[in-house]
């Protein structure tokens, strides 16, 4: 008679959670977890996505009780993230929902339940042995000892397989440069020296400064008139420096015409190649390159290329595997929201995402050399991963290196594998007050480092995004009674107050989901979305009465023709798409509720009025974060594209356009690049003015499995 045993299985991350036997496992190795952290994980686990509430989890955990469960509460969850890796400002799988509960985030996969038949039948003895010839019972023999090699090569293979392998651990960090100013683009280390491209005198410059640290050098390169220069690689034999020309103020294209230099200044064109990026192979003999929508490989100096690949969209960091034969990149493309890195097989000439699944963007990635990890920073975070690879291994998924406040971006390896050197910044601004009557800017709200500001109508409150968290604030004008209203690691962006100044609207999204909008009561609570379904949705503004809100998604993230501007009626929660506005985003309400500003994909402001019920194009003039007057007779705009930096209004309807106060010489900061734009009251533009820190950082690693004689870091 046989019997049938079920367990289910919860698997999260690396993690699985066998229910049946109440065992929490890492890779296949069993974690020792209490009995109270683990009915708090499968509590989560029976709701992921869903709060639950302290209340429910100290009557499954307590019941009656009424001692200080609060404690033993707050001590199980701690347990329990101890274990998990987890960490309550940056959490990965279990997030605090501020005096209300807790909710788990990551991605949730239910495992077959397995089924274990037995049997109550004794097996039958086996005598046809015993009358074998012995010449028979020799074979058998050999059959079984060939057999138990296989089964233990297959067991030691297996092992191998799914045995975690071991990642590197930051051992030290230690600042290189001192300098503060903005450093771009890709770290190339050679010949003891790291060479980068930094931004000075409103220019960007190659330069360099020695690994163990010192003092930065611009070379003597002089840039193409009218242009910039980008480093893109240096030679590993002949040390030439491959420089991109551009991309220009003027224009902001992507490409640029490659150029060889030598440390002397000297500058000669190469071919006649124009690219968004470009690296020599390891030995030096080939160049890889992106031009148009094609990846290439030719000689060093661009000579017979081939066409390998075709990847349309905005792409870098190209990074060669140590074997030659393999090519990763960074790629926005098909949308800009999931920048992901592919790899490229240069011999069969194909082409796949590294990291199907993994819920989170990744940018410029690089090998270390000599094993088996890949390294590279994430953009969701800005702090830095390692992927372990190998033929004999199974690739496992990626883990986090570092948990700074200082945001990691670029980053590139050493002659060590215990050496790597990266580009940190440390966030933070000043909020900027045109003051037109003085004509200067003032210092508001001191010592608060925010964008994206918006006021009541009354301007007794003001709403606003901290930076660099992305939290959703607000407070009194005065800057008293400051309340922070939405917490990581759900992303936050252009909160606005309603007419009535009770509820916010924002753009608000977890890690590896679309921005929706949601609204969150202005004292404090729990963000609801505005609409069912996935996203995207951006851009909330209320219309002057407050029963409506008009979005657009960016027209970047959808196909055409999922692009343009919705109303939704707040009650019903209904949206209904505005004729003629396909392609159209950033829409804005004027205050009087006569129009509709938005902008097209070229950054030109269009006009929606209604009762007319028709779009037209206000002006030719450029720009990006509309904001209307108070008197609805101006629409704002941030002018980032060319040297005439500012802040400009457009009178509507007639579209004339006039400077209100020029932005050169002054770095703008912003949580999504370096331009925005706020009104205070009486129409006065606000900006962040952006005061971070770049600087060089080198960051030693203990590697698993390497023997170091010696290395270039100390201490």
């Amino acid at each position: 008679m046989g019997r049938t045993i079920t367990r289910t299985r919860v698997a999260f991350g690396l993690f699985e959670v066998d229910l049946e036997r109440r065992q929490l496992h890492k890779n296949g190795i069993r974690l020792k977890l209490q009995h109270q952290p683990f009915e708090i994980l499968v509590a989560l686990l029976e709701r992921p996505g869903q709060i639950v509430t302290r209340e429910e989890l100290q009557q499954r955990l307590w019941p009656g009780e009424t001692g200080d469960v609060r404690r033993k509460l707050n001590k199980a969850v701690n347990k329990l993230r101890s274990v998990l890796g987890d960490s309550p400002d940056r959490p990965l799988f279990i997030e605090t929902v501020p005096r209300v509960g807790y909710r788990f985030i990551a991605p949730v996969r239910i495992s077959e339940p397995e089924s274990v038949t037995s049997t109550d039948v004794a097996a039958p003895v086996l005598l046809q042995e015993a009358v074998q010839p012995a010449k028979t019972r020799r074979v058998g023999w050999r059959r079984w000892v060939v057999l138990g090699l296989v089964v233990i090569a297959g067991l030691a293979f297996a092992m191998t397989w799914f045995h975690p392998a071991p990642v590197p651990q930051v051992e030290a960090l230690r600042q290189l440069t001192a300098d503060g100013r903005e450093k771009r683009g890709r770290i190339v280390f050679h010949g003891g020296y790291l060479y980068f491209t930094e931004v000075a005198m409103e220019r960007a410059w190659a330069a360099r400064v020695p690994a163990k640290g010192g003092q930065v050098e611009v070379l003597p390169i002089d840039p193409v008139v009218g242009s910039e220069v980008s480093l893109l690689d240096v030679h590993p034999q002949t040390g030439q420096l491959l420089l991109k020309q551009g991309p220009s103020p003027e224009t902001q294209q992507a490409e640029g015409a490659v150029w060889l230099a030598d440390l002397t200044g000297r500058l000669k064109r190469l071919s006649d190649l124009v690219v968004q990026d470009a690296q020599w192979s390891p030995d030096g003999q080939r160049l890889a390159y992106f031009s148009g929508d094609g990846l290439y490989v030719a000689g060093s100096r661009g000579e017979n290329p081939r066409r390998v690949v075709e990847h349309p969209g905005l792409k870098g960091a190209l990074s060669w595997a140590p074997d030659s034969r393999r090519l990763r990149f960074w790629s926005a493309y098909p949308d800009f929201q999931y920048s992901r890195i592919w790899e490229v097989d240069l011999d069969r000439r194909t082409l796949r995402p590294l990291l199907v699944d993994w819920p989170f963007k990744q940018q410029f990635g690089v090998w270390l050399p000599g094993t088996r990890y890949f390294l590279f920073t994430s953009p969701s975070d800005y702090q830095l991963w390692v992927r372990v690879e190998g033929r004999w291994k199974r690739p496992r998924e990626p883990v986090r290196l570092t948990a700074s406040s200082i945001r990691f971006r670029v980053a590139c390896a050493g002659d060590s594998p215990t050496e790597l050197y990266v580009i940190g910044e440390s966030c933070q601004g000043e909020l900027l007050l045109w003051d037109e009557s003085r004509r200067h800017f003032r210092v508001i709200f001191p010592g608060l480092s925010a964008d994206q500001l918006h006021f009541t109508r009354d301007g007794q409150w003001v709403t606003y995004v901290s930076y660099p968290e992305g939290d959703v604030w607000r407070c009194r004008s005065d800057g008293s009674q400051r309340l922070q209203l939405t917490f990581p690691p759900l992303q936050t962006y252009l909160p606005r107050y309603s007419p009535d100044g009770t509820r916010i609207a924002f753009m608000g999204r977890r890690p590896g989901g679309r921005w929706k909008i949601m609204i969150v009561s202005a004292n404090g609570g729990i963000p609801e979305t505005l609409l069912p379904g996935p996203g995207p949705e951006a851009d909330p503004n209320w219309s002057p009465d407050g029963s409506r809100i008009v979005f657009a998604p960016f027209p970047w993230e959808v196909p055409a023709d999922r692009s343009g501007i919705f109303i939704v009626d707040v009650a019903r929660r209904r949206a209904q798409f505005i004729q003629g506005s396909q392609g159209l985003y950033s829409p804005r309400w004027s205050p009087d509720g006569r129009y509709l500003v938005a902008l097209s994909s070229q950054g030109k402001p269009w006009l929606y009025e209604f009762g007319v019920n028709r779009w037209r194009q206000l002006t030719d003039f450029q720009g990006g974060f509309p904001a209307w007057s108070e008197d609805s007779r101006h629409v704002y705009l941030f002018h980032a594209f060319t040297s005439e930096k500012g802040i400009y209004r457009v009178a509507v309807p007639e579209g004339t356009v006039e400077q209100v106060v020029s932005l050169k010489g002054i770095s703008v900061g912003g949580l999504e690049g370096p331009y925005g734009l706020s009104l205070a009251p009486g129409s006065a533009p606000v900006i962040l003015r952006d005061t971070s820190r770049q600087e060089l950082y080198a960051v030693r690693l203990r590697v698993p499995w390497v023997s170091i004689q010696s290395s270039q870091l100390t201490d």
